[in-house]
């Protein structure tokens, strides 16, 4: 763990630097106080709505998918909860790096302190544990389903956090604690860190996002940044080298683009050489394209890696699919009559019939859609192959 630089607080707006220095320098982590307050506000919220039954709410009183109309009662919660994470957990492949899953441990754990996720303060503080002692969960490179969210590999995650009443260690994931691979239960123990039970809606929230994905941008990012950066030093120095035109550089050139991006490498470039004693000794009317149009050429890769960084971050900030609170009006009356009526049985034989008229509808048979492009294929004096 860093000790030379001061904890990165879970609940503000991170920063670039801030995942980069917890993935890769191991700074320590720290719950905001404030973030603390709107995650309670949040979850009173959630457990309000578990205890009265209503209103109806995705993922805290109903099921998932094609089971949102199922309702789940608030005994039920804590069993779905752990089925969600154990029937998700099924990615594949290599182990994600360790940077990776250091800097997506961040991310959720900042999204969910944002307060609107609905879950404890616990299961916040418990992901800070995890980075500050040093547990990171294996988590299978592939699973993901993109925006939808990284399902797979953020329930691997949950596995390590989380368990139940049978705390059962082939269903606790693995883990690596300083280097050292073992099971997620084992970890855990050896780190001082208890696993927690997860209560309504708190599984969703965990591995519903897109932590994973937002990680590997972010850090693919940093080094794209990286990149520009050394490039663009090494303008300045072959500048130098060829003792050339520093007017190619002038602000005024680039202000006129008005292109961010490129008025901001030239500024660079002139801060490197500012003082210099070899540039424009040449005295030459103009260098080589490489050299004069560099700003133009490293600012569409500037760019490109800052819009990633700017729009990763403040996704991520926003926290996970927000729970929505809807007061109790005639709109929540009408929601829950039709939820009620779609969970009514409809009599077997209605059903049955229903499936007949559906089996009975004449369809369209492959040779009859493709006839159209088979009179076409003829006219042109092609061959069908019908």
């Amino acid at each position: 763990m860093s000790l030379s630089h001061p904890p990165i607080r879970v609940g503000t707006l991170l920063t670039l630097d801030d995942v980069v220095n917890v993935a890769r320098h191991n700074t320590s982590v720290a719950l905001d106080h404030a973030a603390r307050e709107k995650i309670s506000a949040s979850r009173a919220w959630v457990a309000q709505i578990v205890a009265r039954g209503e209103p109806i709410t995705y993922g805290i009183n109903t099921g998932f998918g094609v089971f949102a109309n199922v309702h789940v009662s608030g005994a039920q919660a804590r069993g779905l909860m752990r089925k969600l994470i154990l029937s998700h957990a099924v990615g594949v492949g290599e182990p994600l790096p360790e940077e990776v899953v250091r800097a997506a441990m961040l991310i959720r754990a900042n999204a969910l302190a944002q307060g609107y996720s609905g879950v404890r303060a616990e299961i916040v503080e418990t992901l800070v544990e995890m980075l500050n002692r040093g547990v990171h969960p294996i988590i299978p490179a592939k699973g993901s389903v993109g925006a939808s969210g990284d399902l797979a590999p953020l329930s691997h995650l949950a596995l390590v956090l989380s368990t139940d009443e049978e705390d059962r260690e082939d269903e606790s994931g693995e883990a690596l604690l300083r280097g050292e691979r073992m099971s997620g239960k084992t970890a855990m123990e050896r780190a001082g860190i208890p696993r927690l039970i997860l209560e309504a809606k708190e599984g969703l929230a965990l591995n519903n996002g897109t932590a994973i994905s937002t990680a590997m941008t972010l850090l693919a990012a940093a080094d794209a940044r990286n990149a520009v950066e050394h490039a663009t030093l090494a303008v300045a120095l072959t500048l130098e080298a060829i003792r050339g035109a520093s007017h190619a550089f002038d602000a005024r050139i680039h202000d006129a683009a008005r292109h961010r991006g490129q008025k901001e490498i030239a500024a660079r470039v002139r801060a490197l050489t500012q003082d210099s004693r070899l540039v424009d000794k040449a005295q030459r009317v103009q260098d080589a394209y490489s050299i004069r149009c560099a700003p133009q050429v490293r600012a569409a890769h500037f760019s490109t890696a800052r819009r990633q960084i700017e729009r990763r971050v403040a996704d991520d900030a926003r926290g996970t699919r927000r729970v929505e609170q809807r007061s109790d009006d005639g709109a929540s009356d009408r929601r829950r009559a039709r939820f009620r009526k779609q969970n009514a049985r409809a009599p077997r034989r209605a059903r049955f019939d229903s499936h007949q008229r559906e089996s009975r509808r004449p369809r369209a048979h492959g040779r009859q859609r493709r006839a159209p492009f088979a009179r076409n294929r003829l006219e042109h004096g092609t061959r069908s192959r019908d």
